[in-house]
């Protein structure tokens, strides 16, 4: 109702800028012409400010305003076919179907996945997740597929490096298509710490796949949508917006874990986990992980270029490589700096970098020097851009190898620390 009314007020806008223009125009050109010219530069006018219109609003929405008097005539009374001027009909921001257009170029690729539980429950663990790969490559989120994880962990006696065969007959995991269509699943490999997994289907012929977009590209007040099987109700979609691109883990209580989070009311339930959330091009750009369970329309999603170097990684190497140097992180900006600077005189006058509050006791941070206190400046030869992700990124490079550190010190003091990151011990098979 809002958006008709929306509508009628725009076709009522259009009119009045449209006559607008037009005697101004006819002004310019002087009193003896001002009268002949209005009618015909009025209805031009109108013709593109409508044509502006339609690029934003549906038809049906111009059709109720042309109906009410907002302003589909042209010169002389006469109505403007915006058809006719070769707008689409149901084209534009706005359209009735820019919701159902993005769900529907993922849909086929979502899956509903079940696993079969141990003990007496016939059901274990269950979710939602998408096909990334044509020869039948899923990607979900671990706590998902926990009771497959269980077994496989337990039977494959705690094997860090373990990969995942089949589980076995009877103790498979079940996965759905869109279609209809039923394939028994295998785990490949999972990443508790990430909370994401890989499985696989085998299929005679080529799967649907989803689009993988950009989750750096996201935007606050972006669309997206959820497709999934929330309370085992299959083919769900939901729809909201980004409220926040990087959500940190260490604001929901998530001590251990080492990503951000997409933030979204978009509803996400018990059983959307896993599955895409997606732009209004269809592209996914992020995986349904959680919602709050006090409160609604706040749920997260683990980003989807996360993601993807998970499953890189996993495939490389059979894991997931973390870097530890035993340091606590506060990305700095031109304002919480200045802050810092006001309450202490001595801290260094920098407009951006990595403070560093803490070091842990015996960590390969403090073996190299760092104290808290220190702002990182640089490293590996960057000097712009230098962001806590970009840092991780750069140990993660370096694993048990120097990395170089420019760092400022109180009294504005720089100074080079060569650390040498180790392999974090996480959660990965």
């Amino acid at each position: 109702m809002a958006l008709l009314a929306g509508g009628v007020a725009l076709g009522a806008q259009a009119d009045h800028m449209a006559r607008q223009q037009a005697e101004q125009q006819a002004a310019a050109a002087g009193p003896g012409a001002a009268h002949a010219a209005a009618s015909g530069r009025f209805g031009e006018a109108l013709q593109q400010t409508q044509r502006w219109l339609a690029d934003c609003l549906p038809a049906t929405f111009l059709s109720h305003s042309q109906a009410r008097g907002g302003g589909t005539a042209g010169a002389g009374g006469t109505a403007v076919d915006l058809r006719a001027a070769g707008t689409a009909p149901l084209g534009g921001c706005l359209s009735p179907y820019y919701i159902s257009d993005a769900a529907a170029k993922a849909a086929p690729a979502v899956v509903n996945i079940t696993v079969q539980a141990s003990g007496v429950l016939p059901v274990g663990s269950s979710g939602s997740g998408f096909i990334v790969e044509s020869d039948g490559t899923i990607l979900t989120n671990a706590h998902v597929v926990s009771d497959a994880i269980q077994r496989h962990y337990f039977g494959a006696g705690s094997n860090s490096t373990g990969g995942g065969g089949p589980l076995g007959p009877g103790k498979g995991i079940t996965v759905t298509l869109q279609d209809g269509r039923i394939f028994e699943g295998r785990l490949v490999s999972y990443d508790t710490v990430s909370d994401l997994a890989v499985l696989k289907v085998e299929s005679d012929a080529p799967l649907p796949t989803a689009r993988l977009g950009r989750s750096s590209s996201l935007r606050v007040g972006e669309w997206v949508v959820a497709l999934g099987s929330p309370l085992h109700l299959q083919n769900s979609v939901t729809a909201g917006i980004v409220s926040c691109v990087d959500r940190k883990a260490v604001e929901l209580g998530l001590a251990g874990a080492r990503t951000d989070y997409i933030q979204t009311d978009a509803a996400i339930n018990k059983g959307n986990s896993g599955g895409p959330l997606v732009n209004l091009f269809g592209e996914v750009v992020g995986i349904s992980a959680m919602k709050a369970v006090a409160a609604d329309g706040v749920s997260f999603a683990i980003p989807v270029d996360a993601a993807v170097d998970v499953m890189r990684q996993l495939r490389e190497h059979g894991r997931v490589i973390r870097p530890y140097v035993g340091i606590k992180m506060l990305q700095l900006n031109k304002h919480n700096a200045a802050q810092f600077r006001k309450r202490d005189a001595n801290f260094p006058r920098v407009d951006a970098g990595i403070l560093v509050p803490g070091v842990h006791p015996g960590s390969p941070a403090e073996r190299a020097g760092l104290r808290a206190g220190d702002v990182i400046v640089g490293f590996a030869g960057r000097s712009r851009d230098v962001t806590t992700t970009a840092l991780i990124k750069a140990l993660g490079e370096h694993i048990g190898k120097p990395l170089a550190l420019k760092v400022a010190r109180p009294g504005d003091v720089i100074e080079t620390v060569t650390v040498v990151a180790l392999e974090a011990v996480d959660g990965h098979h």
